[in-house]
């Protein structure tokens, strides 16, 4: 007889739907859940911090969406060119690793680096898994699967600052960082163990300066493109400064910071109604003509 040849390594298993859905959502709300659960702790990292100024404050949040603009750059080029898999499980670390350094920062300016820093690695958690959904479905699918995770996605921000103002009633502020990283820990487990790498080998390419400043130009010249780019900055930097004074506006106009969690949870609302009614409708209509 013959000895039996040893089988190969099972493949990955696929991920159900649901489970992608969630997935994806679950990691995409790494970034959120880094601006909107810390939100109610400003005014005490500002006393902690000694920030001469609670103006001052405002670049926390600044620096953190500065990071991730720049850093969704660098992991989208990463990502086509050593796969996504790796890449967004790195980055994902790379944000675990920031907000233990967060927790235990005690001056302001190395706050805001350290901010900023996590904000470069909170992008792999954005730009990356919209690629994964763009490798899996193409068209209006694709338009209502993201429009699927975005619903779930936005659940960080109606509980998240509620979440940060129980927290604060126990425990110090550095204790929202360590929720962060722990958070980031368990995402980055689940997509090690469950997600597949979904860029197929042969559409990999390694980063080309001469081709990224071609498809820049051809961006920036193509005229639907460019409005979309506009419009997404415009409202971009609305939620930046919204995100940037809520905190002082309740602390010091209102005198009301418990109103802070329940407001922020009412406009979340109202965009995830928004996004829901998108994804029922944007397979009828067309993603061109719903945006």
């Amino acid at each position: 007889m013959t000895p039996s040849s040893p089988s190969p390594p099972a493949a990955k298993s696929e991920p159900s739907f649901v489970e992608f859905v969630a997935m994806m959502a679950a990691c995409m709300a790494l970034t959120a859940l880094g601006v909107d659960t810390m939100l109610p702790a400003l005014p005490q990292m500002g006393i902690d911090l000694k920030a001469s100024h609670q103006n001052h404050l405002q670049w926390i949040i600044v620096a953190y969406f500065s990071g991730a603009g720049i850093g969704q750059l660098f992991f989208g080029t990463l990502s086509d060119w050593l796969g996504r898999r790796r890449v967004l499980i790195a980055g994902v670390i790379a944000y675990v690793v920031m907000s233990f350094a967060a927790a235990a920062a005690t001056a302001l300016p190395a706050m805001i680096a350290l901010r900023f820093l996590q904000g470069i690695a909170a992008s792999s958690a954005s730009v990356i898994p919209r690629s994964i959904v763009r490798d899996r479905y193409v068209g209006s699918t694709m338009a209502k699967v993201t429009s699927m995770i975005y619903v779930v996605f936005l659940m960080v921000p109606v509980m998240a600052p509620s979440l940060g103002q129980l927290i604060l009633l126990v425990l110090p502020w550095r204790a929202i960082f360590l929720l962060f990283a722990l958070a980031g820990i368990i995402v980055a487990l689940w997509m090690w163990r469950r997600l597949p790498e979904t860029l197929n080998p042969e559409y990999r390419s390694a980063p080309n300066p001469r081709h990224l400043a071609h498809v820049f130009m051809f961006v920036i010249k193509e005229r639907t493109s460019f409005y979309y780019i506009l419009a997404i900055t415009l409202m971009t930097a609305t939620v930046v400064t919204y995100l940037s004074l809520m905190p002082q506006i309740f602390d010091e106009s209102f005198k009301a910071p418990a109103l802070l969690g329940p407001v922020f949870a009412g406009c979340a609302v109202g965009m995830a109604l928004g996004s829901t009614l998108n994804a029922r409708i944007v397979e009828r209509f067309g993603s061109r003509r719903i945006s």
